[in-house]
């Protein structure tokens, strides 16, 4: 329960996770869907809603650590959303974009 009395660095990490996630320009629905995990526990994530990951007097920091993995490395899950092994994939960076794709449909 030492982890759930600062508050204060929670709300900072979610809130720099909330600014990591806009300069990429995602959308939690993209981040959920890429990781596989729940959107709404991703925004909890984002807003310090530690309360959210309490079980049994415990506190469950998986989905915290899946998140910023995420959007810190590029990190997409291998087999399933409750798998914590993850492996390293091209961050949305460099990705190259055709040039023959109108301007239009282009994410980047």
């Amino acid at each position: 329960m030492d982890q759930i009395r600062d508050l204060g660095f929670w709300r900072k990490s979610g809130e720099a996770l909330c600014r990591l996630r806009q300069r990429r320009r995602l959308s939690l629905r993209d981040c959920a869907q890429a990781t596989g995990l729940c959107a709404e526990d991703l925004l909890n994530v984002e807003v310090g809603n530690i309360f959210a990951f309490i079980h049994g007097g415990k506190l469950d920091a998986d989905i915290f650590t899946a998140y910023e993995r995420f959007l810190k490395n590029g990190v997409t899950p291998v087999e399933s959303a409750n798998d914590s092994t993850f492996r390293l994939i091209a961050a949305q960076d460099h990705i190259p974009v055709d040039p023959a794709l109108p301007s239009f449909l282009r994410t980047i």
